[in-house]
């Protein structure tokens, strides 16, 4: 997975504290600059995220996008529930 993202966003850092605390290896899910694909208006971040948002997510087996900082938290909370502490109520 490649997380889209930038150390000033408030959001991003929530996704950024459940990859950190659940020990995600980054080989597993890296932090990438929506920089590093062209910003947040490029051709390829917005076939990411046609919001120009971030953070995203990418599944670079599947294909898979997913955007808005609490769906993600979700889906790494429920794709490392083994790992780290569950952040569940």
């Amino acid at each position: 997975h490649f997380q889209f993202d930038l150390p000033v966003s408030n959001n991003g850092a929530r996704t950024r504290i459940i990859m950190y605390k659940k020990e995600i290896p980054e080989s597993e899910c890296a932090v990438i600059s929506v920089m590093d694909v062209g910003g947040f208006k490029s051709e390829e971040y917005l076939s990411i995220n046609p919001q120009g948002k971030i953070p995203s997510l990418k599944c670079q087996t599947t294909g898979v996008t997913i955007a808005e900082s609490d769906t993600v938290c979700r889906y790494l909370m429920s794709s490392y529930s083994d790992l780290g502490p569950s952040f569940q109520p």
